[in-house]
């Protein structure tokens, strides 16, 4: 690959000023909506590190690299010694033509090994089997005074990738980076920091924390309709600018989330027609947890294996979280032949996917309608719980024997926290059945109800959300 096609995707080579003009750093100057993902502190640029930033595609990971690179231009850095690589540009390159083009880059800029360098390398599991071309690289001894960051929009490929570069990352601990939508708490952070900014944050969302809880009630007010725009928009930077702003989503934003995970699925090797018969059986069945089995039956996509290849790999691609039962009710044992949950990993994609796999003309309308009904708008919440618990302890499930229990959260020395999800106005003893005969003690997350009585509390979600990291 020639220099000036590199140059095309590096214009700062030219004018350092001309960052400035790249549409994802005029994107961001422009939004109302100020994210600045906290992530970004745990990069090194300094060091000799190879970092993975893994998330879905369209959350702001080529953002968050353009932003990198406009920092060092700051710093002036000769403009040069910056390079940008989207792979998805690159066309159908082997992991082999790709070492061959950094090495070329490499090899035109260093004048002396004292000269660091800063490679960014944009959707690189679009080039098959790349970390053989990274590793290549490291063992020749080329990426020596070299910051190097990859991202991918494929969270198994990536992970498998890094592990096939053991030793040659260098010395940090946090070198696995996982940038998703925004939670509840970073879109508050985002759109009304003033509140944000006062509210506590929980260090394990345990009981002991009620105080916490009723600080954060003084804020209901804000909260509240701040928590009914997220279930509509979720917390891609997109989505969530046009609802600020105008209220509304326009369709093409629903397409773009839509067919990034499309594609990634496609690049997985998945057909788009037997994704959307299994869609539209999720979103029509609503049952959860369900088995493969069930799903493979009933969606016409015929194995249960086949099923699960596709819930699997659109997990990978970031569309949602596989919850599994747990085998006993205070220790974390992962039964895999019982049925599975899935939450969503965004209220957005939620709506995307639903509106596309049923066909509905206007998704935006079909969206506020679906919110309408009581009984959908629980579906959504107790899916929105449970992608906010997966993001921030690893270890979740769900309970089921004689009664079941929503969410059950394995925290370090053996303790278990259970989660109901109950979202309506009025909660009585009867919801609390099955906290009561399991665990003695819990939490049930409500629309607006809170009661701190015995052992199980009550608290408005959009209340335990917003104490959440």
């Amino acid at each position: 690959m020639s220099l000036e096609r590199l140059g095309r995707q590096n214009p700062w080579w030219e004018n350092a000023e001309l960052i400035n003009n790249d549409p994802h750093i005029v994107a961001r100057d422009q939004s109302p909506l100020k994210w600045s993902p906290e992530i970004r502190l745990k990069i090194k640029t300094e060091a000799d590190l190879i970092y993975a930033l893994r998330g879905p595609r369209q959350v702001g990971k080529t953002t968050l690299l353009k932003s990198l690179i406009r920092n060092l231009l700051r710093k002036k850095i000769n403009p040069r010694r910056i390079i940008y690589i989207d792979c998805e540009r690159l066309g159908s390159l082997n992991y082999l033509e790709l070492s061959e083009v950094i090495e070329g880059y490499l090899n035109w800029i260093r004048t002396s090994e004292s000269s660091r360098l800063y490679l960014f390398i944009d959707e690189i599991n679009f080039i098959k089997d790349w970390a053989i071309g990274i590793k290549i690289l490291a063992d020749a001894g080329s990426l020596r005074n070299v910051f190097l960051i990859v991202t991918g929009s494929h969270a198994i490929d990536i992970k498998r990738g890094m592990e096939r570069l053991p030793g040659r990352r260098g010395k940090e601990g946090s070198l696995d980076l996982l940038l998703l939508p925004m939670s509840f708490r970073e879109y508050l952070s985002a759109l009304a920091p003033e509140i944000e900014a006062k509210l506590p944050q929980f260090e394990t969302a345990s009981l002991e924390e009620v105080a916490k809880i009723r600080e954060a009630l003084i804020y209901s007010s804000h909260l509240y309709p701040l928590f009914d725009n997220y279930l509509r928009s979720g917390g891609f930077p997109i989505s969530a600018s046009e609802v600020s702003v105008h209220g509304s989503i326009p369709m093409y934003v629903f397409n773009i989330y839509k067919d990034a995970i499309i594609s990634d699925l496609q690049h997985m090797g998945r057909k788009e027609t037997l994704f959307r018969d299994l869609l539209s059986w999720i979103f029509n069945q609503r049952e959860n947890p369900f088995d493969w089995t069930t799903a493979a039956r009933e969606s016409g996509i015929g194995k249960h294996d086949t099923a699960r290849d596709y819930l699997e790999d659109a997990e990978s691609a970031f569309a949602w979280f596989i919850i599994y039962r747990s085998r006993n009710i205070s220790r974390f044992v992962r039964s895999l032949r019982s049925p599975k949950k899935l939450v969503f990993m965004d209220p957005f994609i939620f709506h995307s996917l639903r509106t596309w796999s049923l066909g509905y003309s206007n998704p935006w309308e079909a969206t506020i309608q679906f919110l309408q009904d009581p009984y959908n708008l629980g579906y959504l919440v107790e899916s929105v719980v449970g992608s906010h618990l997966k993001r921030r302890f690893s270890n979740l499930a769900y309970w089921r024997n004689k009664l079941e229990i929503d969410f059950l959260v394995f925290r370090e020395g053996g303790k278990v926290l259970p989660i109901e999800v109950k979202y309506q106005t009025r909660v009585g003893p009867r919801n609390q059945r099955a906290i009561h005969s399991t665990l003695k003690s819990g939490i049930i997350l409500t629309r607006n109800f809170t009661a701190f009585d015995d052992q199980v509390i009550s608290v408005p979600t959009p209340i335990f959300l917003s104490l959440l990291e």
